[in-house]
């Protein structure tokens, strides 16, 4: 409020600085799920922006990214936002060449998943992870929209794209990030949640439990996410009829479960990692 008034004082109602203001507000807001709030800030800034005259900025295809969020798999309204911020970049930028023309493309990519036209989504993704690669290589950026593509993959159904792509994901992270990462952790579990889908239930059971290896490592074995990955053990031991394993993992991530919520009684309020 403060940066506003003064903001205000010395540049007017209608500013780009006042414009910036708003546009960061509303990024706070979304950030703590305030999302109405978010959405008036962001059209506040819109509202500067387009009344400066402004064709084409960053900022200005920034306010219509964070414009179409409230519409993403909802409407073609989020579709005309999001290429309206796409067409910007790509004249700000003459063409493909810069990580935003990324992001505008994995965005619409994010936008089709929600509307579950994973076709689409995969051209999108494709899209990103060219320029990604032609310009950073393959760095932690590109492992993600690996592992987008390998969501997409799953979506359709399509076990063998999307195990090749959800590990390029985790071979990459593992480069950029070492093994003992949580977010290797979480490329293996997601993993396991492809082959498990698919009903291969061993391959899933072994990429849980090297999620589970490098989350304890990290954790120890007192903390939400080594509940989740015992429960998912157990019911993958379920699923493929070895009822004393799942017995075993069951009782763990019970005891872990107790354990964390003695030291910390309101974990199981704050987090729902205890849903497996």
């Amino acid at each position: 409020d403060q940066a506003e008034k003064i903001a205000r004082a010395i540049f007017g109602d209608k500013s780009s600085q006042l414009a910036k203001i708003y546009l960061s507000r509303g990024e706070v807001y979304s950030s703590k799920s305030q999302d109405d709030k978010a959405e008036e800030c962001y059209k506040q800034a819109f509202d500067i922006r387009t009344s400066l005259g402004e064709q084409k900025s960053r900022d200005l295809a920034n306010c219509y990214d964070a414009l179409a969020y409230k519409y993403i798999g909802e409407s073609s309204k989020a579709i005309e936002y999001l290429s309206k911020a796409l067409k910007i970049r790509k004249e700000i930028f003459l063409g493909d060449n810069h990580v935003e023309i990324a992001l505008s493309y994995e965005l619409l990519g994010d936008n089709f998943v929600f509307m579950e036209k994973y076709d689409e989504s995969l051209e999108w993704y494709t899209k990103a992870l060219n320029v990604i690669n032609k310009l950073l290589g393959e760095c932690y950026h590109y492992a993600n929209t690996c592992g987008k593509i390998a969501s997409a993959y799953n979506h359709k159904g399509n076990l063998n794209l999307a195990v090749e792509w959800a590990k390029k994901d985790l071979d990459t992270k593992v480069r950029c990030l070492t093994e003992k990462n949580l977010e290797v952790a979480e490329c293996y579990s997601n993993l396991g949640a492809i082959y498990a889908i698919h009903n291969q239930y061993n391959k899933a059971i072994d990429s849980f439990q090297h999620a589970l290896s490098i989350a304890q490592s990290i954790l120890g074995n007192t903390h939400g996410k080594i509940v989740t990955l015992l429960f998912k053990i157990g019911h993958m031991y379920h699923n493929a009829k070895n009822n004393k394993e799942a017995n075993e993992y069951y009782e763990k991530g019970l005891l872990s479960m107790i354990s964390e919520i003695k030291s910390n009684p309101l974990s199981i309020l704050e987090s729902d990692a205890y849903v497996a």
